[in-house]
């Protein structure tokens, strides 16, 4: 039985890898459960902001007078420009989700490519592939992969293919696709040439000044049409502002700035992702002469030295220019390195020891499942001991009891939630955004609750396309956007008066904080409200109510009109 299972891998692994018509059905499955397994969802968490300004720039008569929308002009990015037209033909959603399937399906082709230019191997290839359909957490808990499209997962199987390139020397082509995709995602781009700029100096006779002259010149002249948008339209700010710092980090976002808070997630997030470094470390040392140390090493460098310039930008200097950029993001490169240079430890070094079956197929599965890259250095030192099955098979439950923890505390929390929503989910939220969208004109202000946004729920203006009086989702641009800041602030607190300043880096706490304000209210401070930003309607969560004419009322909602 033992021979048999061998011979069926190996007859697996050599059709995916020979056979280009097997490798894309394999690519295909992994594509298909990995959405499965993450979930995707419309119309929520940084789709807050990117479908309203799709939105406002299909129909500019939409969202009259919403200072917020004004934002989209400094989102140096033509990427949601390329579905004005499916949105107006209807098809909007669908074509979102079939990017997003493409996309997904693509960063598997991309890994199955530079993991066979890194090391020749079709197992390690095929194994790599299967490690990333499971989450593997970086900095700040960023993933590969997502549920839901944003233009930093697009572009990230052509940045792959872009390091690909460059490690073969095609480094013409690789600088043309970066300064491309420069107009999709700046900070993206920005991450990849910062590592692969550092290789060029590292091995600065070996790449040569023409290659390097030539590289700028091509990245640059793609990325003219994002440049030109860019420095015509405002300037780099390269002082430090604390106190809007303060209030995105205090209010939403302390988790992409800081390595450690007060929250406990952030300590296992941090440590597991400060662990990729340590374990890819190892693996240098014992493959000394694989063929592309010596640049995959510099990248390495090159991350841990922006992830240094975070520390000291989020805890001391607070650089305009270095937070609007959430440098703490470059990190999933080095997540992205360490994983599969650990996968080739993992073929090389331990699957081929005279250990059972059942141990190898521990370690390959630890691999795979376990969310935090800490495990990796476990892994290791198991591999560099004796009688290593009892070791592995704790290290396995370990790994396995952790993840189901971080999935638990996810779903329970709303930040994880399986299957596939292609259309904006239907919920007493949806459909009351729906009414507001059907009964008022589309110069309508609403006085709506602030708090109701998370990562699979509808932002007001998703749906409802009319112009709440504040949201607490707009912190995530505002982190872009330092000069939206006051007026934020100044309209969020007439919302929710005292909330602001309970702020502490929780946003779980955040959010209780919002609602409780919200609901402490008084009528005529409704009125005063309503006055001042000529809001018509006031909306509340049952089993709050309000001495107003009610218009519209569901299993969970209350619409009220107030003028």
């Amino acid at each position: 039985m033992k021979n048999n299972l061998i011979r069926t891998f190996h007859t697996v692994v050599t059709a995916v890898s020979e056979n280009v018509w097997y490798r894309h059905l394999f690519l295909l499955a992994t594509t298909i459960a990995t959405i499965l397994l993450i979930g995707y969802n419309f119309g929520v968490f940084d789709q807050a902001s990117h479908i309203p300004f799709l939105r406002k720039m299909a129909d500019p008569s939409l969202y009259p007078h919403d200072y917020f929308l004004e934002i989209r002009n400094y989102h140096y990015s033509y990427f949601w420009m390329l579905f004005i037209p499916f949105l107006k033909s209807g098809y909007l959603e669908v074509t979102m989700f079939l990017v997003h399937c493409f996309a997904t399906y693509l960063t598997f082709y991309a890994i199955w490519r530079l993991t066979k230019t890194l090391f020749n191997n079709p197992i390690v290839s095929l194994f790599s592939v299967l490690v990333f359909m499971f989450p593997h957490l970086s900095f700040a808990g960023y993933s590969i992969f997502e549920f839901t499209l944003v233009n930093r997962t697009f572009v990230f199987p052509f940045l792959l293919f872009a390091i690909d390139w460059y490690l073969k020397k095609q480094y013409i082509r690789s600088f043309l696709l970066l300064g491309l995709l420069i107009n999709f995602h700046v900070i993206s781009v920005t991450f990849v040439l910062i590592l692969i700029g550092f290789d060029m100096l590292m091995r600065f006779r070996e790449v040569g000044i023409k290659n390097m002259v030539q590289s700028i010149i091509a990245c640059t002249s793609m990325a003219i049409p994002v440049l030109y948008w860019k420095f015509s339209n405002s300037h780099l700010v390269l002082g430090q502002d604390s106190e809007w710092f303060s209030l995105i980090s205090d209010g939403l976002l302390s988790n992409n700035f800081h390595f450690f808070t007060n929250q406990w997630y952030t300590w296992f997030i941090s440590f597991g992702a400060a662990s990729t470094f340590l374990s890819f470390y190892f693996v240098r040392l014992a493959f000394p002469k694989l063929p592309y140390n010596k640049q995959v090493s510099n990248f390495m460098i090159a991350t841990f030295v922006v992830l240094f310039i975070n520390l000291i930008s989020s805890e001391f200097w607070h650089s305009v220019i270095l937070v609007q950029f959430q440098i703490i993001r470059v990190g999933i490169f080095a997540l992205f390195f360490a994983y599969v240079y650990f996968t080739y430890y993992v073929v090389e070094y331990l699957i081929k020891q005279t250990s059972s079956q059942l141990q190898k197929g521990i370690i390959a599965i630890t691999l795979m499942v376990s969310m935090s890259p800490l495990f990796l250095i476990g892994l290791y030192f198991c591999g560099r001991m004796k009688r290593l099955s009892a070791r592995y098979i704790i290290l396995f439950e370990i790994a396995f009891l952790s993840t189901v923890t971080v999935y638990y505390f996810s779903f329970g929390s709303g930040i994880w939630q399986p299957g596939i929503s292609v259309y904006a989910q239907k919920s007493p939220n949806f459909d009351t955004q729906m009414w507001v969208r059907d009964h008022t004109s589309k110069d309508a202000v609403i006085i709506a609750p602030p708090y109701l946004w998370w990562f699979h729920a509808l932002e007001w203006r998703v749906v409802s396309e009319r112009t709440p009086v504040a949201n607490f989702s707009e912190l995530l641009e505002i982190a872009f956007v330092p000069s939206y800041t006051q007026t934020w602030k100044e309209r969020f607190k007439d919302v929710a008066p005292g909330a602001v300043e309970k702020f502490k880096g929780d946003p779980f706490e955040n959010f209780k904080y919002t609602k409780k304000a919200y609901y402490s209210l008084s009528t005529q401070q409704i009125k005063n409200i309503a006055y001042k930003y000529k809001a018509q309607y006031y909306v509340v969560e049952k089993p709050f109510t309000a001495p107003f004419e009610k218009v519209y009322e569901n299993t969970q909602f209350i619409v009220y009109r107030v003028y």
